[in-house]
């Protein structure tokens, strides 16, 4: 669902995840990244370079429109994925 967060805090958690997964080589794909906003600031707790699990799928189509098995494919085979993350 989405974050009930300020827009700042949303953002610390944003660009932890992507530096976090920019810093592991990755440029493209699915990934699945958890963190925690901590009285000392954003803490990442894993990344794996896949979709998560249970209701991830789901959740991400219902609330965002995106479809994350068909992002994971257009990877794959080099199409851009949406939303595009500079």
């Amino acid at each position: 669902c989405p974050s009930l967060l300020p827009s700042s805090q949303q953002k610390q958690l944003k660009d932890l995840a992507t530096d976090t997964v920019k810093c592991l080589g990755f440029k493209d794909g699915v990934f699945h990244v958890e963190a925690k906003l901590t009285s000392h600031g954003p803490q990442l707790i894993e990344v794996n370079a896949r979709m998560g699990g249970g209701q991830v799928h789901e959740t991400n189509l219902r609330v965002w429109g995106i479809d994350l098995v068909e992002e994971t494919l257009f990877a794959c085979v080099g199409i851009p994925s949406r939303p595009f993350i500079p």
